[in-house]
């Protein structure tokens, strides 16, 4: 888990970088800034990584199992989704309208 949380670091810190880089360092005007956030794509650790219309990672998504390797556990890929956003393969429309999430609306996501 700690990689996992200094990659997202690693990453949010590049995607700053690379907004900064884009405004010159002009943060004043913050929704041109916030532009070029949106804008941004890096070459992360583990693969490209942008933001989606709710600012929101699309990234490779993988998924592994645990196998015993020279007598140590490690965690071995057996699959990746690429560019995977937090709507899989759904629109943000129809997975908002899955039974459940429109229930939800107001309580805790609007």
């Amino acid at each position: 888990m700690g990689r996992t949380i200094g990659h997202q670091g690693y990453v949010g810190a590049q995607m700053i970088a690379k907004a900064l880089e884009a405004v010159k360092g002009n943060i004043e005007n913050q929704e041109t800034f916030l532009a070029a956030l949106r804008r941004v794509e890096v070459d992360a650790p583990r693969g490209k990584v942008k933001l989606d219309a709710f600012q929101n990672p699309i990234h490779t998504i993988y998924i592994f199992k645990v196998e015993k390797r020279g007598g140590v556990l490690q965690n071995v890929p057996i699959a990746s989704y690429p560019n995977t956003s937090q709507f899989w393969k759904w629109t943000p429309e129809q997975f908002m309208a899955m039974p459940g999430y429109a229930g939800m609306k107001g309580k805790w996501a609007k």
